[in-house]
This record gives C-alpha cells, structure tokens and sequence, in this order.
C-alpha cells in the first residue's frame, strides 16, 4: 500500500515522541537530525528505517513484479486496464488515472532514472536492497564500532554516540541557544564547558581517565575521546580486550556526563572516586552478564583478575 507523505511525517513524529521523550534511554538524541537517525550505525546514526525510503522500496516490489508479469489476478487486471499492449518501462499514465497508480508510475521513472531497469526486472528484488538503493550513501566513520560494541551498556553507548556528534547539552551549546547558564566546567570551575573539553581536557575527567587506564593497564598515551576510540580500533589487541577496553571509555564518559548532571541539577559535589570506581563496578557486572564463549584463557584471565 502507498502511504501519503502526510501518513508517514505522523508516523515519524509518534516515533520520535516515543523515542525521545519521559525517561527514555535516548533522551537528548532529539538535537540530532531525523534524516541522521535515520543513517546505518556505521554512519553515525541509530539505524532507524526511514519510513518513505522504506515505503517506497516495499512498493518497487510491485514494479518489479508489473515488469516480469507474474501471476496473479491483481497483476492481470492492471495489464487489462492500465498498461495494456504499451511498454512499462517506457509507459505514462493517463490523466483520468488514480492517485495510487500515478504514484506507482512515477516511482518506476524515479527507479529508472537511477539503476538500469532491464537489471532491475531481471534479478530477484528484495526490499532490503530496495532500502538500500533509495538510500543516500554512507560515510562509515572509525568509532561507530567501538561505540556499539556489544560489551558496552546501552545507555552508555547512547551518550557516547552524542558526544562524538558534539550533541550534548554542554554549557558552551547552551550558551548558544540563547539560555543563562554559568558556562564554567562544574568539574574543575576553570575551562568553559565543551564536550572536547569534559572527555578529556578537563584535569578531574583526565585524572580518573589515568586512574582507569591504570587498572586495565593500558599505556596508550593518548587522552581525547576520539583519539582513544580511534586507538581501540587500530590497536593489535584480542577482540575481547579492545571491547573490555572501550566498555571502560564508554562507561567512564557516560559516568562522568552523569555525575556533571547530578552537580548541576541536585547539587551534588564532585567525586572522582566515585566516578571510577562507579564505572569499575559497571563494567565487570555488564561483561560478566554478557561474557562471549570463545575467550581466550590469557584475557578471561586478566579480566578475572581487575
């Protein structure tokens, strides 16, 4: 069935207002575009399906089938009333034509405009590829892995994934949109707030950064967030250690963003300890619950061991 587009931007806004609202996991990832959200987790987005792009690979389906004349009575009405004896490559409906089959037929042009249509009647179709075809193409970026790696708490990767986007409500973001905060690091009361700054410039997020690289024993020199994902995924470690290692970065700049927001909003007061040893817990009570099979009796080990 061919959904108007108005059906569709309702459905997109229920969607949305599920998603984003109450005390939902994904509260905040509002300030990031729709069409975005919409983009492969490999190009920075959720992996949510568009539903117009989705819409109208599902009904390619019947273009395909209209070109390779199957069998069926809905099939052989539409060649008895509509197509006839003309080419449905090359057809055109009439003005006194309903609104569904125009649409139909204008999809088709639009296919035809953008893959061969002799390929395209050919083959199989599947829908998924129909996705794909409508899709605009992807730019994969090198932390989306690290980001949503299955040793990672959801919620954790959630906020990481905004603060590789810079869609955080930081201070300095704030500030743009016109509202009266303070602007100051609630950290360490003495750099203007940004997210480059809170992973990890600032010297209360880089202390506990030294201290958990410390317990995993890991020597990487570098401190900012992108780079130590970018480390992650180039370094030569086991599959195993690089996402025990990203569950920690994860974790901690999930902690961190959520001890910012306990100071700020119930007055709390900084605690570096328990900003680490908060993320220790996590980390060792999310592996243990997810632990993969094939470990390697070295890395089960050394993560018994933390």
């Amino acid at each position: 069935m061919i959904l108007p587009k108005k059906v569709l931007r309702s459905i997109e806004a229920i969607c949305r207002a599920f998603l984003w609202k109450g005390n939902s996991m994904f509260q905040g990832a509002g300030s990031v575009a729709w069409h975005f959200i919409c983009q492969p987790k490999a190009g920075g987005g959720l992996g949510i399906k568009d539903l117009e792009t989705w819409n109208k690979a599902a009904i390619s389906k019947y273009i395909w089938a209209i070109s390779n004349k199957q069998e069926s009575l809905w099939l052989k009405w539409v060649h008895s009333v509509y197509i006839k004896s003309q080419s449905w490559e090359t057809y055109s409906p009439s003005i006194h034509s309903s609104w569904y089959w125009k649409k139909m037929v204008a999809l088709k042009d639009h296919i035809r405009d953008k893959v061969d249509f002799d390929t395209f009647h050919k083959q199989k179709y599947h829908v998924a590829a129909g996705y794909k075809m409508f899709s605009p193409p992807i730019t994969r970026l090198h932390w989306s892995k690290e980001a949503w790696s299955r040793l990672n708490i959801p919620k954790h990767s959630v906020i990481v994934w905004l603060a590789m986007l810079n869609r955080l409500k930081t201070q300095d973001r704030l500030l743009k949109f016109g509202m009266q905060v303070q602007g100051t690091c609630c950290l360490c009361e003495m750099e203007p707030e940004t997210c480059k700054h809170l992973f990890f410039e600032c010297s209360v997020a880089e202390n506990c950064l030294q201290v958990l690289k410390l317990w995993l024993s890991w020597f990487a020199q570098t401190s900012s967030l992108q780079q130590l994902l970018k480390w992650i995924g180039k370094s030569k470690l086991s599959k195993f250690k690089k996402g025990v290692y990203t569950a920690a970065i994860v974790g901690l700049v999930y902690n961190i963003w959520k001890s910012r927001n306990e100071i700020i909003w119930q007055n709390g007061r900084v605690n570096p300890t328990r900003i680490v040893e908060e993320t220790k817990w996590n980390i060792k009570a999310r592996i243990d619950r997810v632990m993969p099979k094939k470990v390697k009796p070295k890395d089960r080990e050394w993560f018994l061991l933390l």
